[in-house]
């Protein structure tokens, strides 16, 4: 059976409506997740004091998200401290680490095996050692 253009053009055009329904679809879906995970896990506001006992770290691509032993749920955007390896400190936090940041300050403490080690948020500290 030879096919038409009319029926060539119905089938194309069926294919492409599905592939942008899909499409559209799937950055609906995206988008509710990450607000919905976002609400969750809420960025660390510079007015709270967290003193924590990390529980669980979640690595995504440029962030953590931060589970605490007290139930609260945090994510980290961006700190470095070139002076540590890792530098990140997404990648630096492990299960059990203790997790200061006092009221109204950008900085955190990170103790791993009682050894402190400082960060600042959203921030770039690229010499010395602050032990």
């Amino acid at each position: 059976m030879k096919i038409t253009s009319k029926e060539e053009m119905k089938f194309k055009f069926i294919i492409g409506a599905t592939c942008i329904a899909i499409f559209v679809i799937g950055v609906i879906w995206i988008t509710i997740d990450n607000n919905e995970t976002s609400r969750v896990y809420p960025g660390i506001r510079i007015g709270e004091n967290i003193d924590d006992t990390v529980s669980s770290v979640k690595n995504e691509r440029s962030f953590s998200r931060i589970t605490f032993i007290s139930g609260m749920r945090r994510t980290i955007y961006f700190s470095r401290n070139k002076s540590y390896s890792p530098s990140d400190l997404a990648l630096f936090l492990r299960k059990g680490d203790r997790f200061l940041k006092k009221k109204d300050s950008d900085t955190v403490t990170i103790f791993s095996a009682n050894t402190p080690f400082v960060f600042v948020l959203n921030n770039d500290i690229r010499c010395c050692k602050i032990n």
